[in-house]
């Protein structure tokens, strides 16, 4: 099995879903992939859910609040590991991109910022403290792929290049 328990840095570590019907795309993923729905409190931000598959966390989602709702659709966010998300930001703008949502605590389980690429691309940068990641991937229902489609490659891979080694 794909187990992990930590991601060097510049990997993909995470997705989850942001979504308008919570309770439909729990029965959905669960249904398809056979995840375990675990629902945890997230203070103002309502309720976290954390996709198991036997036993270990693969994806998670949440509930779009009225603000992300009138600027985006449901959608699924990909996460990069990264050592220091602060210490990034400020090269995402070096670098041509924008900072969407600047660092901030997820509570204890990690430190996180969002940004949007020179081409458009949006994208979450990971510092983990509790919360590695998927703590299973590259198997039959959990995380395998990530892909960036965009109208100017070279533009993105530099970008990326630049900022995260890739």
């Amino acid at each position: 099995m794909g187990e992990r328990d930590s991601y060097a840095p510049g990997i993909f570590c995470w997705a989850d879903l942001g979504t308008t019907d919570a309770d439909a795309a729990k029965a959905f993923y669960s249904a398809v992939f056979g995840w375990q729905a675990v629902d945890a409190p997230a203070g103002d931000a309502g309720t976290y859910t954390t996709f198991k598959l036997d036993g270990r966390d693969v994806a998670a989602l949440y509930e779009m609040g009225e603000e992300e709702r009138g600027s985006l659709t449901p959608h699924w966010s990909s996460y990069v590991a990264v050592e220091d998300v602060d210490a990034l930001a400020p090269r995402v703008l070096e670098l041509g991109g924008e900072v969407l949502a600047h660092p901030f605590d997820v509570m204890t389980a990690g430190r996180m910022a969002a940004l949007r690429d020179p081409t458009g691309a949006t994208l979450h940068l990971w510092q983990a403290r509790e919360q590695v990641g998927a703590r299973r991937v590259n198997d039959p229902g959990c995380m395998v792929w990530n892909e960036l489609a965009t109208p100017d490659p070279a533009r993105a891979r530099d970008f990326f290049r630049e900022l995260l080694g890739w």
